[in-house]
């Protein structure tokens, strides 16, 4: 998995923090103040893309949006809270991710949300 941060340098410190425990304390100590910042200065925009390999196929899917790209985390999971809420889902106990909602009803939540989705 790969991730950019798409902020100048950071990118750098997550890999260093990744292989040193005191720059990782650090980090940890100063995660109020940097996500504030970040916040504050960092891009509105987002976006995760994946690529997903079978024997005979690969499938590539990005997903981007301009505003609010915090749906594209939360999508998932208050869709299923919906289902449950309103006795639409019959599932129980464990269920794989792939069963817990229909590809096309989180594809057409997400467009509906303005993000972007794009097949490769």
């Amino acid at each position: 998995m790969y991730l950019d941060t798409n902020i100048f340098g950071l990118n750098a410190i997550l890999r260093c923090a990744s292989r040193s425990l005191l720059l990782k304390r650090v980090l940890e100590s100063c995660l109020f103040l940097g996500s504030t910042v970040f916040r504050t200065l960092g891009s509105r925009s987002g976006g995760i893309a994946y690529e997903i390999r079978s024997a005979n196929q690969v499938e590539s899917v990005a997903l981007t949006c301009s505003e609010a790209n915090q749906v594209l985390a939360i999508a998932p999971a208050l869709l299923t809270a919906h289902a449950i809420a309103e006795n639409r889902y019959g599932a129980r106990g464990l269920v794989w991710p792939d069963q817990q909602l229909a590809g096309e009803d989180l594809w057409g939540y997400l467009e509906g949300a303005g993000v972007q989705i794009r097949h490769y």
